[in-house]
């Protein structure tokens, strides 16, 4: 009796460790990717951006189509930052709406990113996921990169 314990015990610890072991190697792979050319002040909660896409799509809004260069900086630090299940939460203003699809799923994931000089915040609205960057490279290039896309 206390060796069947003994073993369930071990089985449980083994699968817990193997399951955080996942969750920390990331895998994301972009096959492609478009920006929207929105300069709105607007604030918005999470399902408040969410159905903004549709706004954009139905008032027009221009899109950019990523080169495979940023396409590969983008999956590059998301493959390096933390994920974290998203929750709903007011995400304020300036942010920016992208599209991109991911190799792993078949629909074109809505995807916002906020801008920070400690952190950023990429958010997959589709799957609810929150990609986490606080390295200071990173956080320079993806600010960098946003910026460029508010003055065309």
């Amino acid at each position: 009796m206390i060796c069947k314990a003994f073993i369930i015990a071990q089985l449980m610890f083994f699968s817990c460790a193997e399951s955080q072991t996942q969750e920390k190697m990331h895998d994301v792979q972009i096959s492609n990717a478009r920006i929207y050319l929105y300069s709105g002040n607007k604030g918005f909660t999470t399902a408040g951006a969410y159905s903004h896409f549709d706004d954009m799509i139905k008032s027009g809004t221009k899109t950019k189509q990523l080169a495979d260069i940023d396409i590969k900086s983008i999956q590059t630090i998301l493959n390096k930052a933390e994920q974290k299940k998203h929750w709903q939460t007011k995400v304020g203003i300036n942010i920016t709406f992208c599209e991109i699809s991911f190799k792993e799923i078949d629909t074109l994931s809505k995807v916002i990113l906020r801008t920070g000089k400690e952190k950023t915040i990429i958010t997959d609205l589709t799957r609810n996921i929150d990609y986490i960057i606080t390295d200071s490279e990173d956080i320079s290039w993806l600010l960098a990169f946003t910026n460029g896309f508010k003055t065309e």
